[in-house]
């Protein structure tokens, strides 16, 4: 593993192919939702932090991107995030129903204010919603799918979905019911 400070604080791991191997994971599994991977990228983070120093400083939350390079091999960026740097999430559904009736619940409830935008590719809806409160994070998830969240998703969705509201899309749906 070769591993690489930048400027920003931010620590690259290259991973050779080889290495992934003796993981017996691949760039497409290293991700937080595959519990093999989150120890072995806990186990990078650590060689990594012993190698580079506390790059990291007291930051609370560390955002892990995953890129797979030409070799078979992988760059594993991690990056810094300031404790004031806002929350995403993200929901999807294939239903426009199930997304009707959540915004219906919200609305009944009030919380339509959070920065949201909706978008649409191939039948599936993509909710994107910035510090969005406990309340309608919960309610959202009994309607909708919740993806993995962060900018970078929100971003990839902006760019590869269409676009039905790029902002305020709760305000402007829950009023639709008025």
């Amino acid at each position: 593993m070769k591993i690489e400070t930048t400027d920003n604080n931010c620590i690259l791991a290259r991973l050779s192919s080889e290495e992934l191997d003796s993981f017996e994971l691949t760039c497409d599994e290293l991700s937080f939702s595959n519990e093999k991977a989150r120890e072995v990228l806990h186990k990078i983070l650590d060689e990594a932090q012993a190698e580079a120093g506390d790059r990291f400083g007291e930051m609370k939350k560390l955002k892990i991107e995953v890129l797979p390079d030409c070799s078979g091999g992988c760059l594993i960026m991690f990056l810094p995030c300031p404790a004031e740097e806002a929350e995403f999430s993200v929901y999807e559904t294939e239903k426009i129903d199930n997304l009707l009736d959540a915004v219906s619940v919200l609305r009944k409830e009030s919380l339509f204010y959070e920065d949201s935008g909706l978008y649409e590719k191939d039948g599936i809806y993509r909710l994107t919603l910035t510090d969005a409160g406990e309340k309608t994070k919960w309610i959202l998830n009994e309607y909708l799918n919740p993806l993995f969240s962060d900018g970078l998703l929100v971003f990839r969705t902006q760019e590869s979905f269409r676009c039905i509201y790029h902002k305020d899309a709760l305000k402007i749906l829950c009023g639709a019911f008025s």
